[in-house]
């Protein structure tokens, strides 16, 4: 049984194993999320699912050796969640997610003590924390996609909703990930994936001429054009906050009323990037549970993301005092 009321962030989505050429190593950018920010010594549950096949038990113990909290983790008779990783010369990578996993079924509508859940399926939004976490990968499936919207729709607004956009083949459709924007509060995105959503908006930004003489996105933008392009989408969405990675070129804060924050990419011998956006996303929340300035949040999330690009496997384990 969990209680979720000491948490400040929930994690919602995937748990994987990612078959890399040099072996497999457990993943999922929730769980990521999840275990950077436990490593960190912030209060975080990781809701999801596994098989009861031999993967899944291999999950759980491995788990419960990091001491991350399994008791969100739920069983079902799906295969446990597999993606076979291929990396290019810069080690970057390539997916194929295996279909259907055990985190497809996440059911959320079973009574758990202390959770928004109650006994007959009824929702307390007031025990959700202050970030609720989740990816758009998840939705593929409709009974996660319905229990999650069930959660979602449900929130006050004492809970921020942080969306990752994870754009993976066959695992989301463009009228999904803009119904998770506009419920959204904050953005997570790559720009590989901002030049999808710039796109995606075509008609309807065909008479603004931002759109127009920037889409599809570059990164040789300047800053103002940049704003422009960010400040479209976060009040057509109606976000409170985007965060855009840049991989070797750093990552910038967008915010309602606010300049551009920027900050540049720590200098690193990449391995692998596998789960660096995943840390870089958890150094700012660290930052943002412990209240403070975006400018400080941002720089920790990028040495987050740095060291995880230097180091193989999705979530390296490491000291608070390394940053």
């Amino acid at each position: 049984m969990m209680e979720l009321k000491a948490s400040q962030i929930m994690c919602i989505g995937e748990i994987v194993w990612d078959m890399l050429p040099d072996g497999r190593y457990l993943g999922g950018a929730p769980l990521n999320v999840a275990v950077n920010l436990y490593r960190l010594g912030v209060p975080v549950h990781m809701i999801s699912a596994v098989g009861t096949d031999g993967l899944g038990d291999e999950a759980v113990r491995l788990l419960g050796d990091m001491n991350i909290p399994i008791s969100g983790i739920q069983r079902n008779e799906l295969p446990t969640g597999v993606v076979e990783v291929s990396l290019d010369d810069n080690g970057l990578p390539d997916y194929e997610i295996k279909y259907p996993s055990a985190w497809d079924a996440i059911d959320l509508s079973s009574r758990v003590q202390g959770s928004p859940w109650q006994e007959q399926g009824s929702f307390n939004p007031k025990e959700l924390p202050k970030y609720l976490v989740v990816g758009t990968l998840v939705f593929r499936s409709a009974l996660s996609r319905s229990s999650l919207f069930n959660v979602i729709e449900h929130r006050d607004s004492s809970t921020s909703l942080v969306l990752d956009v994870n754009l993976r083949k066959d695992g989301y459709t463009p009228s999904l990930v803009s119904d998770l924007m506009y419920m959204a509060d904050v953005l997570k995105v790559n720009e590989e994936e901002l030049e999808l959503i710039l796109e995606w908006m075509g008609d309807e930004a065909s008479g603004s001429s931002v759109f127009e003489k920037m889409s599809p996105f570059q990164p040789s933008h300047n800053q103002s054009q940049l704003k422009s392009i960010l400040n479209h989408i976060g009040v057509g969405f109606g976000l409170k906050a985007i965060l855009l990675t840049l991989g070797a070129r750093g990552a910038v804060l967008w915010r309602t009323g606010t300049e551009l924050l920027t900050v540049k990419a720590i200098p690193v011998d990449v391995v692998d990037t596998v789960g660096a956006g995943d840390a870089f996303l958890a150094g700012v929340l660290y930052g943002w549970v412990n209240d403070w300035e975006d400018a400080e949040a941002l720089a920790f999330g990028s040495k987050m993301g740095a060291y995880v690009a230097g180091h193989r496997s999705a979530t390296p384990d490491f000291k608070l005092d390394l940053f």
